[in-house]
């Protein structure tokens, strides 16, 4: 049995504004636009550093280096009412030592409250370092006089659109002191990235002649992926690993993107990669079972991508690996979008048309605005 399989590879591009050839890459101007994710347990204290356990200790040695940082906590076993506030205050003293841009601090934090409201002190915080205890202002430095150890808090930005800065949340954290019990949190970021890969190729006229343009949103700092295929390897499900006979572009016929986007400071930051695979021919040779093992040959044509955006970019274009003989091109967006689903873009044009007088900007006639 002879099995063939040609593939089309795409090339990795890291760029903003910059080439990519290998040489141009190492100097990109956007090389250092990383971001590093923290995970806290607020339950136990356990952390974790880009998915894998770290000590308190190699945490704090790990953020020296660090350019952004994304910070999730939340209480994983969920079976506490209360839980210390000392993990998440020592998580955000090494930030602060670290000397990270507050920009570049994403806060995702979590803890839904299950005790009663007039139990705990209800603390809110508001743009420009303002604070709200129990519904009247309060100075952060008179937190600690308050002596409100005696019942837990929950703590959120008193508006949900309000991007929390790390500092403001660390300094109520000191002067209610490690030994405080947190009832709540409510950290939220409610943003997603919409990522868009259209593949394509130039007609002679200059129309495009689209091959795939597989898009996805997601939340920043997940990794997601969409398929779009036909399995027709013969088996109902299609575990890799589990084949001798290596059938498993036949499983995976048709798209596969998958992305991870990150929103650093002004930045957006996307890698990923698009799988294309087409059958050529296949010719049934035997059966295992009821399988049958086919020789075939198809095209795979790979599309990885390591994209910043620099601010006011929502798309770059690049070559990818030439497919059916032909000069191929991939165009890459990514928007950020509100809990709306708008863009900024689209709140920009939507209150345009709601209201005409106090637009910054005239709207080009034909323009389509949804509304949500």
């Amino acid at each position: 049995m002879k099995l063939f399989c040609t593939f089309a590879v795409g090339m990795l591009v890291f760029l903003g504004a910059c080439k990519v050839s290998g040489e141009e890459r190492g100097k990109c101007q956007y090389e250092h636009i990383t971001q590093d994710s923290v995970g806290l347990d607020l339950d136990s204290g356990d952390l974790r550093f880009n998915d894998d356990p770290v000590s308190l200790e190699r945490l704090e040695e790990q953020l020296q280096k660090s350019y952004s940082v994304s910070l999730r906590a939340v209480s994983f076993s969920g079976g506490k009412a209360v839980v210390s506030s000392s993990h998440l205050l020592a998580v955000l003293e090494m930030i602060d030592h670290a000397g990270i841009d507050p920009k570049l601090v994403r806060l995702n934090l979590y803890l839904p409250p299950k005790v009663k409201r007039n139990k705990y002190h209800h603390i809110e915080l508001e743009r420009g370092g303002k604070v709200v205890l129990d519904g009247s202002e309060i100075a952060v430095a008179d937190l600690a006089e308050k002596k409100l150890q005696g019942h837990p808090f929950v703590l959120h930005p008193k508006s949900k659109s309000m991007k929390a800065d790390y500092r403001q949340l660390l300094s109520v954290l000191r002067a209610m002191g490690s030994h405080a019990e947190m009832a709540g949190l409510g950290f939220i970021n409610y943003e997603h990235v919409e990522v868009e890969a259209q593949i394509y190729q130039l007609k002679p006229d200059g129309s495009r002649d689209v091959l795939s343009a597989p898009r996805l949103s997601t939340m920043p700092g997940n990794s997601a992926m969409i398929r779009v295929v036909e399995n027709a390897s013969g088996r109902k499900t299609y575990l890799p690993g589990t084949d001798d006979f290596h059938q498993e572009d036949l499983a995976n016929l048709g798209i596969r993107f998958s992305v991870k986007p990150q929103i650093i400071g002004d930045h957006i930051r996307v890698s990923g990669v698009v799988i294309m695979t087409k059958l050529i021919d296949r010719d049934g040779v035997f059966l295992q079972g009821n399988i049958p093992i086919a020789s075939y040959s198809c095209s795979k044509t790979v599309v990885p991508f390591s994209v910043v955006f620099p601010p006011g970019s929502e798309a770059v274009v690049f070559p990818v690996a030439e497919v059916d003989g032909k000069d191929t091109m991939c165009r890459l967006t990514a928007r950020v979008l509100g809990k709306n689903g708008m863009s900024r873009t689209d709140r920009e044009r939507a209150r345009a048309m709601a209201n005409p007088s106090q637009a910054k900007g005239s709207i080009p006639n034909g323009t389509k605005v949804k509304l949500f």
